[in-house]
């Protein structure tokens, strides 16, 4: 939630209505903290969080002693991002490059940011994860959940089956545990919407036990 008048005035132009809005809760972040985040080391840490919105993760983690940077094509979400003195990366996620960072981090965080379907072909997809999961250490910390919403040139199911896996394949090749959240969880972390799935992808963090079930 947003209540400094000039932090409201520059969201405003956002791209995405949701994004725009000044009064999105901040809770959900305070309950992905609280149910996975409980013995994370945070001093001496930076972490990636891929499309920050309103940069509700960097202002919590910052209090934990965290230092985030942060990626986002939308000028609006940049421009907020730097008011609030933040590192922002201006750059379309579906063309991140690992090799365009000048460190590894030490965890990296993406909520409804990135989507399966946005590639034409799964060698593409497999890419594009991999350029993800380059930018941490290789002991690094990971809670990623795609916006996986389907777009209407896709049809086939047998399609739409080998996307969602080729995901998750991918993902668990650098260590990331997947586990499908059931409603009252998309509830609870913010991550409501059309879309096929709603998988959690994590690695090095605490499973809560509404997650386990």
């Amino acid at each position: 939630m947003l209540t400094d008048k000039k932090a409201i005035k520059i969201i405003s132009k956002a791209d995405q209505k949701n994004v725009r809005d000044p009064k999105r809760a901040r809770k959900p972040f305070n309950n992905i903290i609280t149910d996975f985040f409980p013995n994370t080391q945070f001093k001496n840490t930076i972490v990636m969080d891929l499309g920050p919105g309103h940069y509700d993760l960097a202002r919590l983690f910052k209090n934990k002693g965290a230092i985030t940077h942060n990626i986002d094509r939308d000028p609006a979400v940049v421009k907020l991002g730097k008011y609030f003195n933040y590192e922002v990366y201006e750059m379309d996620l579906k063309k991140l490059k690992f090799s365009l960072f000048p460190i590894k981090y030490d965890g990296i965080f993406c909520k409804f940011s990135i989507n399966a379907f946005w590639f034409k072909d799964i060698s593409s997809l497999k890419d594009h994860i991999t350029q993800i999961c380059e930018l941490v250490k290789d002991d690094a910390w990971g809670w990623i959940v795609p916006w996986n919403g389907i777009p209407k040139t896709i049809t086939k199911k047998e399609e739409i089956k080998l996307i969602l896996k080729t995901q998750k394949d991918t993902f668990a090749k650098y260590g990331f545990k997947c586990y499908e959240l059931e409603r009252k969880n998309c509830i609870k972390y913010g991550v409501t919407g059309v879309v096929s799935n709603t998988p959690l992808f994590i690695k090095n963090l605490n499973i809560p036990n509404n997650i386990k079930k």
